[in-house]
């Protein structure tokens, strides 16, 4: 749902900021990133007390608002079949005054005007859809970017997927081996969305006509994933305060998971700490995780410097559409794909 839209945002950006897109989108990265390093701790320790469900089902949410929010706002939703009555009366009196001034003497050139102004009220110049695109295609709100970059700045707070998922291996998958390569398969996933869905989001914008069934697209996967998150996913921690023996815990994994999302609220308040330094401090002391903990600010301090401005500088210096958004952006996904379903595989074993 989130990778469908890669290819399409960066020339909405550009049209709505212009020059100052860089800051905007950096400042809102910024935003997001600081709440996200707040809140992780603060959701994994939530998993541990209510359930990895409920907390993937808020995080997936919040995640996917931004591009669900665009989805809901463009105008006609595709319907792109009539014409506004105030376009309609403005390209209407410009065609007039146009036959007006044909009727001049010494004025010749103003038929043609005249034509390609009434073709274009027609849409019938040029294919009858690009002649009269700005009148026809269904408008995006005026603050629909504003909105988005504001929510995408928030949406750190339910940055926490990655985090409850490797939890929910964790639970899950009990010998060390399979476990580091089940979260290779997970990472290998996330490159493999990304792999495809620029791509495709590319071509579906083109081959369906507007950017705005892009979002639609992301908005209905949105929906299915919390659906399959509520209705099929089984839990892998019973919630505390429900069942302290082991068995009832793994019969859990296999069924029986409807109290989850209902119970375990009063036991969050008691049990957990709401101190986002007692992660830090945690990170500080513990010199395995301090290096641990480098490694990952380095790394990630540069891959997303690069991918955060990589569409945005494709698209605004060298021009680039959709579909080779989508393709640049897919061949990003599929060397992350690469790297992390088989180089970690043959490397960790290794080491």
């Amino acid at each position: 749902a989130l990778a469908l839209t890669r290819a399409v945002l960066p020339s909405l950006l550009l049209a709505h900021y212009g020059d100052k897109v860089y800051i905007v989108m950096g400042m809102a990265e910024c935003i997001r990133g600081f709440l996200a390093f707040v809140s992780c701790p603060l959701f994994g320790k939530a998993s541990d007390v209510i359930g990895r469900r409920l907390c993937l089902f808020v995080t997936v949410a919040g995640t996917c608002a931004p591009v669900c929010s665009l989805a809901l706002m463009f105008g006609a939703w595709g319907n792109d079949e009539s014409v506004s009555a105030p376009d309609f009366v403005e390209a209407s009196g410009a065609a007039v005054a146009a036959v007006e001034e044909s009727e001049m003497p010494g004025v010749e050139e103003s038929e043609e005007t005249s034509s390609s102004v009434i073709s274009s009220l027609l849409g019938q110049g040029d294919g009858g859809r690009s002649s009269s695109q700005s009148v026809l295609e269904p408008d995006l709100h005026p603050h629909a970017i504003t909105i988005f970059v504001a929510l995408l700045a928030l949406s750190g707070i339910f940055s926490s997927t990655f985090t409850i998922v490797f939890a929910y291996i964790s639970d899950t998958v009990r010998e060390r081996d399979e476990r580091v390569t089940a979260f290779g398969l997970a990472l290998a996933t996330f490159g493999l969305s990304f792999t495809i869905g620029p791509m495709a989001g590319g071509y579906i914008s083109q081959l369906a006509g507007g950017k705005q069934y892009v979002f639609i697209t992301s908005f209905f996967l949105t929906i299915l994933d919390l659906l399959y998150i509520y209705a099929i996913l089984p839990e892998s921690r019973e919630p505390e305060g429900q069942n302290d023996d082991e068995d009832d815990k793994t019969s859990g994994i296999a069924g029986g998971e409807a109290s989850t999302f209902a119970g375990g609220l009063s036991a969050l308040q008691e049990k957990v700490s709401w101190n986002p330094t007692d992660a830090i401090r945690l990170v500080l002391v513990d010199p395995f995780l301090r290096r641990v903990g480098q490694v990952a600010f380095l790394y990630y301090t540069s891959l997303w410097a690069v991918v955060s401005t990589l569409i945005l500088y494709a698209a605004k210096r060298f021009e680039m559409g959709p579909e080779r958004l989508g393709e640049l952006m897919s061949a990003l996904g599929l060397s992350t794909m690469i790297a992390e379903a088989v180089l970690v595989r043959i490397i960790v074993p290794l080491l």
